[in-house]
């Protein structure tokens, strides 16, 4: 579907907008799905990126062991 129609504009400035409001539109889905899934969880989006941070440096070995 045309990011015009989602929200409701059908004209825009000029393509660099209709991309940028695009761009915009898209993260704040993706951000919003992701939302519902860390709160099904208990977590927090920032939770998961250290969650996923320690997984890589456990993976790379990089974290001494203690």
């Amino acid at each position: 579907m045309e990011i015009g129609k989602h929200i409701q504009q059908e004209k825009f400035q000029s393509n660099q907008e209709k991309a940028y409001i695009n761009m915009l539109f898209t993260s704040n889905y993706f951000r919003d799905l992701y939302q519902k899934i860390f709160n099904k969880a208990g977590l927090l989006s920032q939770h998961y990126n250290i969650l996923r941070i320690a997984r890589e440096n456990i993976r790379n070995r990089s974290v001494p062991a203690t």
